[in-house]
């Protein structure tokens, strides 16, 4: 005990382990603590996300919504003047499948146009989160942020 007092590295690592060791394939609390975080999200509330797919009421258009935030190709036209008009024309170009009357009703009420964006915004959300707590559970990442924690 004495020796873990007279090395500050030493203790600092044994703080960080703490956080981010996985006990028996679990999830360190690291990982608890960034799901906790994105668990207080709204876009990531169960019942509201249900609700706004409801509202869509569009299965082939929630799909394309899910693929497109699963590249990383939204970021180029959420940066644009008008995005939602950008990702109204992508879904409609992705499924030949989608009809132009499903779009038009889509597009007619803007109440619609915002759920689309809010979907979106949910999909990319959801994908974020579930990177940050594969990273956080990585053996590389974990070395590293002890290696940060400790060099100083």
């Amino acid at each position: 005990a004495l020796n873990k007092l007279s090395n500050p590295v030493k203790s600092i690592r044994a703080l960080v382990d703490l956080f981010l060791v996985k006990p028996f394939g679990a999830k360190s609390i690291a990982q608890r603590i960034a799901s906790e975080y994105y668990g207080n999200d709204p876009y990531l509330v169960p019942q509201i996300r249900e609700g706004a797919k409801k509202e869509l009421n569009n299965n082939k258009v929630l799909q394309v919504i899910q693929r497109i935030a699963q590249s990383d190709d939204y970021q180029s036209f959420l940066l644009e003047e008008n995005p939602q008009d950008s990702l109204l024309e992508v879904i409609e170009l992705a499924d030949p499948m989608i009809t132009s009357a499903e779009m038009e009703e889509i597009k007619s009420n803007q109440k619609k146009v915002r759920t689309v964006m809010w979907i979106l915004q949910s999909f990319i959300r959801e994908k974020k989160m579930n990177e940050t707590i594969d990273l956080l559970g990585n053996e590389r990442v974990s070395f590293l942020i002890k290696e940060l924690f400790t060099s100083f």
